[in-house]
């Protein structure tokens, strides 16, 4: 990859690492919420992030491509945790507190905003 194809996509990563988003407010509120324990979360949010970024940069995505047996491994590998995770939230038994109240009706607006 050439420094004119490098540095355009350098600079993306750069804005979508510097633009917060969804998934960053959420971890903010769950950090200021539940105490510096829970702002592990975050450095952990930002790890990820920069590891893709980094993929993204070095053109691992393309040696993945080039490389069909890598592909295809990493995608059974992804298949086999969405089956796990499916299978997990079916088979789950539900959260039996005893509680016998009317849960509250739920407010869209704050979960909406919640999400962004």
């Amino acid at each position: 990859m050439t420094l004119t194809e490098w540095a355009p996509l350098a600079l993306v990563c750069l804005l979508g690492a510097m633009s917060p988003g969804p998934s960053l407010a959420l971890v903010t509120r769950h950090a200021a919420t539940k105490g510096a324990v829970a702002g592990f979360c975050a450095v952990t949010h930002g790890a990820g992030i920069f590891l893709w970024a980094s993929a993204t940069v070095t053109g691992l995505g393309a040696v993945v491509v080039s490389q069909p047996t890598w592909f295809g491994a990493i995608r059974a590998v992804g298949a086999v945790f969405l089956l796990y995770l499916g299978l997990s939230a079916l088979l789950s038994r539900p959260n039996e507190s005893g509680a016998t109240e009317k849960p509250a009706q739920p407010d869209y607006a704050r979960g909406a905003g919640k999400a962004f």
